[in-house]
């Protein structure tokens, strides 16, 4: 009986590093191989990092994990703007399954954002390094995730009304920031050039720039500026599904379980109507559709 090729593809050495963990540079590994059935394949794995050593939250090297992260993004984006969509869901699997991306999620959920200390319904708020550590290695599975209710809470508004909000359990909100840095350079390469809203590295500044050397042009068109109310999307999962590219990576269980999650409102559960917009405190939220260019 003939001997079946290695699955992984890995070179021995790279082997040898990812087994004993002296592996100190952060590396992804891609290659074709071809199985028994003589069928080519791509196999994605881990990377290959010393983190494996580090068996505490405060011994992490944030600057390697960024890199690792930043590396895998760009390998993402490049992907992306040259049309290859099975590259794209390969690394978008690889990002969100590794473990510098899982860890990097938590801590901008946990230590970076403004809401670290805001809990879910189930009351949950992770202040130590060992609930963000076990937080980051066994709670962020993709594989049957549910996410739990929203907590609803009211903010009173000036004018007298109420602003209704949804915070989602701190798990959910990790979730959401690990899918957001697989989603994000994707989508990056659909979005016009001159849009700036809820994308990384822009700002209103950016735009009223924009705005302005608009206006300073000699041949300038009219434009009609206002506030719009509803322009956000009521279903930004489906128009994602419906546009296609990342839709399998977080799989058909997984794509609009956030659509399906039930509301909590003073102790009481009720199911989400479909297409009824819900405004949260979660990370999933700068992910959107592609906004038209002003003409």
């Amino acid at each position: 009986m003939s001997q079946l090729p290695q699955c992984s593809g890995i070179p021995d050495r790279l082997l040898r590093c990812r087994l004993t963990g002296r592996c100190s540079r952060v590396s992804t590994v891609e290659k074709l191989w071809i199985d028994w059935t003589c069928r080519g394949r791509w196999t994605v794995t881990a990377e290959l990092t010393g983190e494996r050593g580090q068996t505490t939250w405060p011994e992490i090297d944030w600057a390697a994990t960024e890199d690792a992260v930043k590396r895998l993004q760009g390998r993402i984006f490049r992907a992306a703007a040259a049309g290859k969509a099975r590259q794209v869901k390969n690394l978008q699997k690889l990002l969100v399954r590794s473990t510098s991306a899982k860890r990097l999620a938590v801590r901008r959920v946990t230590q970076q954002n403004a809401g670290r200390d805001t809990p879910g319904i189930d009351g949950v708020v992770c202040r130590t390094p060992e609930s963000r550590m076990r937080l980051a290695d066994h709670g962020l599975g993709l594989r049957g995730y549910r996410p739990q209710p929203v907590r609803r809470v009211y903010i009173p508004k000036p004018d007298g009304r109420q602003r209704p909000l949804g915070i989602p359990t701190v798990r959910d909100r990790a979730m959401q920031m690990l899918v957001k840095l697989a989603l994000e350079p994707e989508w990056e390469t659909r979005f016009e050039a001159n849009s700036y809203g809820f994308r990384p590295g822009r700002c209103e500044w950016l735009a009223a720039r924009c705005g302005h050397r608009r206006l300073l042009r000699r041949h300038r068109t009219r434009s009609v500026a206002g506030e719009a109310a509803g322009v956000h999307h009521p279903d930004p999962a489906l128009a994602q599904s419906r546009r296609g590219g990342s839709r399998q990576v977080v799989g058909d269980d997984g794509r609009d379980a956030a659509r399906r999650s039930p509301i909590a409102i003073a102790g009481q559960r009720r199911a989400r109507r479909h297409g009824a917009a819900l405004r949260s405190r979660g990370c999933s939220g700068p992910v959107r559709p592609p906004e038209p260019a002003p003409r």
